[in-house]
């Protein structure tokens, strides 16, 4: 692009330049891929070589440059929670105090499963525990569904929030979107090709083997481990065919064909209710 191409009172601009502009000038700068003429690709001019040095992590649908930014504040909240002076703020060190008593195991292992025991308790008996104490006909699945989402905040089945509309941020609406599987949001991918992933659900199923089994043991009933395994072998199973009528994360960067807005009333229409 020749200079004839730049407006005369662009020509007369002043260049900042305090440490902020240039800083914000090497960002961007280094993002570009000034070898392409922008009238040919403007997006390949623009970020191209951001593009090509951020590959998207395998853990992660969509990568941006406000994920980067994402994980430092996070590295630098870690340091502040770890840290043992007081900050000041009131609220600041009451969640470090259940930052450190979270990541405090000496006491979580003199505490062994009670705790876990008490909140699983609340919900109802644990089939992979209990066993054949574990009582269907006492088992009310609504009601387990309601205490667990407003106890632990876990997304079984649909996660339901309050948010802004997407349409008319002055109102806000009830958000309902599938939920979360055990190995994560983003995982569906797991449990789809085994094959690949292989390793990853060998250690998910050991990993609920192992718990059970402990906690088990705190509990004081006494399970065979064929028992535990087998109750792990279902929940894996049942995550499998949940993970097949989920929308995988690569057709869900269309927020418009996701979006669809019902009345309550209209609910009965879907669901049981």
């Amino acid at each position: 692009m020749g200079d004839a191409a730049v407006p005369n009172n662009m020509k007369t601009l002043k260049v900042g330049a305090r440490p902020g502009y240039k800083k914000a000038a090497y960002y961007l700068s280094s993002s570009m891929n000034q070898t392409v003429n922008p009238c040919d690709d403007f997006f390949e001019y623009a970020c191209g070589r951001w593009i090509s040095e951020h590959p998207i992590p395998d853990e992660y649908s969509s990568y941006e440059v406000s994920s980067t930014i994402r994980d430092k504040v996070a590295q630098q909240m870690r340091r502040l929670y770890d840290s043992k002076r007081p900050t000041g703020s009131k609220a600041m060190d009451a969640v470090k105090m259940i930052y450190q008593a979270c990541m405090d195991t000496d006491r979580q292992r003199n505490m062994r499963g009670q705790e876990i025991i008490k909140a699983t308790e609340h919900l109802g008996t644990w089939p992979i525990i209990y066993g054949s104490k574990w009582s269907e006909d006492k088992f009310d699945f609504t009601e387990t569904m309601i205490r667990t989402i407003k106890t632990r905040a876990v997304s079984i089945f649909m996660n339901i929030n309050v948010l802004p509309d997407q349409k008319n941020v002055s109102r806000r609406l009830i958000h309902i979107d599938q939920g979360t599987l055990g190995l994560g949001f983003s995982a569906r991918e797991f449990y789809i090709n085994e094959m690949k992933y292989a390793w990853q659900l060998k250690a998910y199923r050991k990993y609920i083997i192992d718990k059970a089994t402990l906690i088990s043991q705190d509990v004081g009933i006494s399970r065979k481990l064929t028992e535990i395994e087998n109750e792990a072998d279902d929940i894996i199973n049942f995550e499998k065919k949940l993970a097949q009528i989920m929308i995988p994360e690569e057709d869900r960067g269309n927020f418009t064909s996701l979006y669809h807005q019902y009345r309550l009333s209209d609910l009965p229409s879907f669901i049981s209710v």
